[in-house]
């Protein structure tokens, strides 16, 4: 019996050596990849086609041609357009970078080069017109110049905006009659300080009538004449007192009558 026994031994032993010598491998380990992370497209330029799709359904397709913090403007078939960040998709409007403030710095920027350009134009729209005025005055004193004439007579009022003259004539050196037709003139754009009854001459142009109150409160009108300068304003040169104010002789009579001949023979 003790055979068997031993031979049973025998052919467990290896066995169990194998087991217990056997080498021990080690535990996998993990291992990282180096692979790069997926980057997003790169926004489009200038120059490049684009086909983007708005929030209403709406295709717009074609060239960009510029692109702003408000939106990008492209070149169609029928001409252009501009697609605006805020009516795209929130992924378009992602991949584009819109930024709301950006857009709202751009909308102020926007409205201040109006204001600016718009006070400019109204300035070289306020130069024409001075520049026109003054061309068309510059006509109407070339024309004015060519009805000038000179008035003589007596001064009658001074008022704020001009002079009252009793029209006179000369009838001899130094001697003036009243004229009977519009004896009361007025005098506008004259300057200078008058004396009542001076007699003076003066250079202008007719320029239609004055209208004035009377001490009884009626309205009157009489022929109304401007001083003949550029500016209206007048100036010392544009009279001269011909008769100062003070008594004068009086005027020779409008008709002399001489004797009749003596026909007696004597």
């Amino acid at each position: 019996m003790k055979t068997p026994i031993c031979l049973f031994f025998l052919a467990v032993l290896p066995c169990v050596a194998q087991t217990t010598n056997a080498p021990t491998l080690p535990a996998p380990v993990a291992t990282t990849t180096n692979a790069p992370a997926p980057t997003a497209s790169p926004r489009p330029s200038i120059g490049q086609k684009i086909s983007v799709t708005l929030t209403d359904g709406t295709v717009k397709a074609g060239r960009i041609v510029k692109i702003d913090p408000e939106g990008v403007t492209i070149l169609t078939d029928d001409g252009g357009a501009k697609v605006l960040f805020s009516e795209m998709t929130p992924e378009d409007q992602k991949s584009w970078g819109y930024d709301s403030a950006a857009e709202a710095g751009f909308h102020k920027a926007q409205q201040a080069q109006a204001q600016t350009e718009k006070a400019a134009m109204a300035r070289y729209r306020q130069k024409l017109a001075r520049d026109q005025r003054e061309e068309d005055a510059e006509k109407e004193w070339e024309v004015r110049q060519k009805s000038k004439i000179d008035i003589e007579g007596k001064v009658f009022q001074r008022t704020q905006d001009g002079l009252l003259l009793t029209r006179y004539h000369m009838v001899s050196p130094g001697a003036y009659e009243p004229m009977q037709d519009y004896p009361l003139i007025f005098i506008a754009g004259i300057v200078g300080e008058f004396s009542k009854d001076e007699v003076i001459k003066v250079y202008v142009f007719p320029d239609g009538n004055y209208t004035y109150t009377t001490t009884m409160g009626l309205q009157n009108s009489i022929p109304k004449f401007t001083i003949a300068t550029k500016t209206g304003e007048g100036y010392a040169g544009d009279y001269e007192v011909l008769v100062p104010a003070g008594p004068q002789p009086p005027p020779p009579p409008s008709r002399v009558v001489f004797p009749a001949p003596d026909s007696g023979g004597n």
